[in-house]
């Protein structure tokens, strides 16, 4: 092993020791100034003999570190600042180095990639989406080249030829999905074809399968932690009479024939659902009328509470958007609008029949693996994220990462204004349109962070019928991104954005916003998750700027329903209508945060469990043995 496992160190050990590297890494470094760059490649190669002899660790990171130091001061005009070297040196060996938002953690993963592709065996960044790993390769590859290291990117249009030689490559940039998929399009093709096929060999190599070597999780906290509740699946077409086109569109058509709590109830929080001896007696009655005589009454039944699942768990603009005929699930990690991912079980179909467009194919599972499983299987794991503290004890148990903390390089500036809460939605967009008017006034940007699409639009037209010009950001412009990004920190600008606006982007401030108080962000409600709220308000006050945040909530917002159900997001709302005391809606808000956390951290800890089980009973990767179509 290149390194020495870390579970003796404590945070504070493990920063005094990097403190002392660090200097040793300018030393180093001004001796890099007087090579040129064949001299820089020779001493490259002459670290990677030593790492993949095991020798000299300490020595190897090092100088690599400050290899990469000079490269980039070569290419850019910029060096690390101590800060990303101390993170540099905690993700090199294996930890999670907690960065806030914008100290420039794009060009702090420079420094363990390159350490760690010395190997030859692979170094990997999962990033949140494909913008952001064509974006940031795109960005490093020059610094990488003066090296002598290759960079490879992988996304979802990717070709298998360009997916191949993207991971050929000394360090490869995707999606932790994408990584995952590719991990297990190559088990499913060696389980079909005879392992001495030279195609066979090809296709499973795509991840380097037997031995990954090293990961690197940018937003280490949404990717291995928030995203890890639902398995990675690879799935065929499925046939059963529950899976035709003519069930799907009868189900869609008598849903709406089926009343709650009088045809049906729900158990929001266990998330079961069942129909009432009403309901069964409505069904019965349905099936008699001889409307669907391919189906059993089980099987009708089985139908009818499906397309009941689809239309109160999943809602337009909410969960999903409908674009070119097709039903696209909306990522709620990220707000990003996804694409060949579809819904299991018939539900993405039971969409597709309620919005009356094509019904495709459903699927069966074919093969599937956790991000748990997937993570664990590389010789080094680590990351990088600005809000891991939270979930320290879940990262320490589930990877054997530790959380090292890492100081920022400027103080930070930002002002944290009084939380506002509100009994109606209206009332909240009243008090946001009449705030941002008041800061545009006085030259300074607003960045509105809203959970959902459907939020956005909303606001969106509220701020429209005010008179006030802004430009959204909700996933559905992604193309778009970067400009809308750049353009956030100029004068007056406002932008209402989804959560994909907290994450892995930059908003550069112009010099007379900075002088006029910064960029102010307005958070519309409280998040699922505490660590977004707390994402959200790192995109104001970055890198020592000027910057404001506050939080904004309504007895409206869902978060009460997802918590507690409907009947008591219900009572709450007629009661905070007839006044409340805010110190005790506080409480409300942040019970019901902490509940949804509790609860999402205990569908995580089944979900592991279950697949540990899985493992033990040697159905590794739960591949069927019947598939032999696999395209």
């Amino acid at each position: 092993m290149l390194f020495a496992p870390l579970s003796k160190w404590t945070s504070q050990r493990c920063l005094k020791r990097y403190a002392q590297i660090i200097r040793k890494i300018s030393k180093q470094q001004d001796i890099y100034r007087q090579f040129n760059q064949s001299q820089l490649i020779a001493e490259k190669l002459s670290l990677s003999l030593k790492a993949r002899s095991g020798t000299a660790s300490g020595e190897v990171m090092l100088k690599t570190f400050a290899l990469v130091r000079e490269a980039t001061r070569r290419v850019y005009g910029i060096e690390h600042y101590d800060v990303q070297l101390v993170g540099g040196c905690a993700i090199t060996e294996g930890h999670i180095a907690e960065m806030a938002t914008g100290e420039g953690k794009t060009l702090t993963a420079t420094l363990p990639l390159a350490v760690h592709s010395l190997n030859q065996r692979g170094a990997h960044l999962a990033t949140a989406n494909d913008y952001l790993a064509a974006r940031d390769a795109e960005w490093v590859q020059p610094i990488f080249e003066i090296l002598g290291l290759t960079v490879g990117v992988v996304t979802q249009s990717s070709s298998t030829p360009e997916r191949l030689r993207a991971y050929q490559a000394d360090i490869t940039y995707g999606t932790l999905q994408e990584f995952a998929f590719d991990f297990l399009r190559g088990r499913l093709k060696q389980s079909q074809q005879n392992p001495t096929n030279s195609q066979a060999s090809q296709d499973s190599s795509l991840l380097r399968i037997e031995s990954p070597f090293f990961l690197l999780v940018d937003e280490a906290d949404s990717l291995l932690i928030d995203e890890a509740r639902t398995p990675l699946i690879i799935s065929l077409p499925q046939e059963h009479p529950l899976y035709t086109e003519e069930c799907f569109r009868w189900a869609a058509e008598m849903v709406e024939l089926f009343e709650e709590n009088l045809d049906y109830q729900q158990d929001p929080q266990r998330r079961i659902l069942q129909l009432t001896t009403s309901g069964r007696s409505r069904l019965r009655h349905l099936l008699s009328a001889e409307t669907l005589k391919t189906l059993t009454l089980f099987e009708a039944e089985e139908a009818i509470l499906r397309a009941i699942n689809a239309k109160l768990r999943f809602t337009r603009n909410e969960h999903y958007i409908v674009a070119d005929g097709e039903v696209r699930l909306i990522d709620q990690h990220t707000g990003r609008i996804t694409t060949g991912r579809k819904l299991r079980q018939g539900m993405h179909q039971a969409i597709e029949a309620r919005e009356q467009l094509k019904v495709t194919k459903p699927q069966v599972t074919a093969g599937r693996i956790t991000v748990k499983e997937f993570s664990n299987r590389y010789h080094y794991l680590s990351g990088m994220t600005g809000t891991a503290s939270e979930v320290s004890a879940e990262l320490k148990s589930h990877y054997s990462c530790q959380v090292i903390s890492v100081d920022t390089h400027r103080p930070c500036l930002r002002e944290v204004m009084p939380l506002r809460i509100f009994a109606t939605t209206e009332e909240k967009y009243a008090f946001i349109t009449d705030e941002t008017k008041e800061l545009i006034q006085r030259k300074r940007p607003v960045l509105i962070g809203t959970r959902t699409i459907q939020h956005s639009l909303s606001l969106s037209q509220h701020l429209q019928d005010s008179g006030i010009e802004h430009t959204i950001l909700n996933g559905v412009q992604d193309q778009d991104e970067a400009e809308i990004i750049r353009s956030a920190g100029q004068d007056s600008r406002v932008t209402v954005a989804t959560n994909m606006a907290g994450r892995g982007t930059d908003i550069e401030l112009s010099q007379s916003v900075s002088e006029s108080g910064g960029l102010h962000v307005i958070g519309t409600e409280f998040h699922e998750s505490s660590r977004i709220d707390r994402q959200l308000a790192g995109r104001s006050a970055r890198q020592g700027d000027p910057g404001s945040f506050r939080q904004l909530a309504s007895f409206e917002d869902s978060l009460f329903a997802e918590a507690w159900g409907e009947k008591v997001a219900e009572q709450l709302f007629a009661s905070a209508q007839k006044g409340f005391d805010l110190s005790y809606a506080v409480r409300l808000f942040r019970r019901a945060q902490i509940d949804l956390e509790r609860r999402h951290q205990n569908e995580r800890r089944l979900l592991f469990a279950s697949e540990e089980q899985r493992i033990k009973l040697n159905l590794d990767l739960a591949l069927d043995p019947w598939l032999n179509t696999l395209d």
